[in-house]
């Protein structure tokens, strides 16, 4: 009877897939002794409360630092570095409102950015 209701090149759907199982039964298998009695010298214990002599002792730090130059000073030449840049260069003869509506195809995020950060390291080392 149902053929007879359903047109002629309908297709009934195909069944749904299967979803199979994706795990496997469990392991139940207990792994054998170690060859060696326990109490022999094979074993290597220690006290139960003592440190452990691979990691550093963090109750009591060496907090000794000692730095033989000072890491945060700008290299000497990094400013003639800097002027020696082209961006820098380009940017040199305008003010940031300038470069910011510059219409040459000059204004970029890194003109914009970069002329912020070489006006703001020449202003702190002059």
């Amino acid at each position: 009877m149902q053929d007879s209701i359903l047109p002629k090149d309908a297709h009934l759907p195909s069944p749904a897939p299967i979803n199979l199982p994706t795990f496997t039964t469990p392991d139940m298998q207990v792994p054998s002794l170690a060859p060696h009695h326990l109490a022999r010298p094979e074993m290597n214990l220690s006290p139960e409360f003592a440190p452990d002599r691979l990691l550093p002792d963090l109750q009591h730090p060496d907090l000794t630092v000692q730095m033989q130059d000072r890491p945060a000073e700008l290299d000497p030449s990094a400013l003639h570095v800097m002027h020696l840049d082209l961006t820098y260069q380009q940017l040199n003869q305008k003010t940031y409102p300038e470069v910011f509506m510059d219409q040459s195809g000059t204004n970029t995020t890194r003109s914009r950015h970069m002329d912020l950060l070489m006006r703001g390291l020449d202003a702190e080392e002059h």
